[in-house]
């Protein structure tokens, strides 16, 4: 499979970089660099292959390779149960400073019966650990957040929580 474009191209240093978690060409807050990331692992674990080409000026193309399977697939009849869930009634603070992140990961936390905290940065974080301190369970933070360099401890009725 082959997804190109004709647009500016890629440059050498960051085509190198390109599959690295967290790498991004983009500003701060307008995107995680973890998409092509992500892609190239799922291909991997398929034992499949993916390159770049590109040229400044010129365009890029990304050519993915799969395996090739021998058998047909076969039409599948019957429809699997899924799963019964459990559901959870703990409380999270989630802490992401990327909306799109933090609401999608509230969202989803609060489908399986969870009550959710959100926080975009620490100051905020800490008035609702402050606020909340009994009731939350769980402290869920995105990797790395502007402002907050892993030092500060926050501690509540007895209960601490290091970043």
């Amino acid at each position: 499979m082959s997804v190109s474009d004709t647009v500016i191209g890629i440059d050498e240093e960051t085509r190198q970089r390109i599959f690295e978690p967290f790498y991004t060409t983009k500003e701060r807050g307008k995107g995680t660099g973890l998409g092509l990331s992500m892609v190239h692992g799922i291909i991997k674990q398929h034992g499949g292959d993916i390159q770049v080409y590109s040229e400044e000026g010129q365009g890029t193309a990304f050519k993915v390779y799969l395996p090739a399977v021998s058998e047909e697939a076969q039409e599948n009849k019957a429809v699997a149960q899924p799963n019964k869930i459990s559901q959870g009634n703990e409380t999270i603070l989630v802490v992401e400073d990327e909306l799109s992140v933090r609401t999608l990961a509230a969202r989803i936390l609060e489908r399986f019966g969870y009550n959710v905290l959100e926080a975009e940065e620490p100051e905020a974080a800490l008035m609702l650990m402050q606020k909340h301190a009994e009731k939350v369970h769980l402290l869920v933070s995105d990797v790395v957040i502007p402002k907050w360099t892993g030092k500060p401890c926050i501690h509540n009725s007895g209960n601490s929580i290091r970043s």
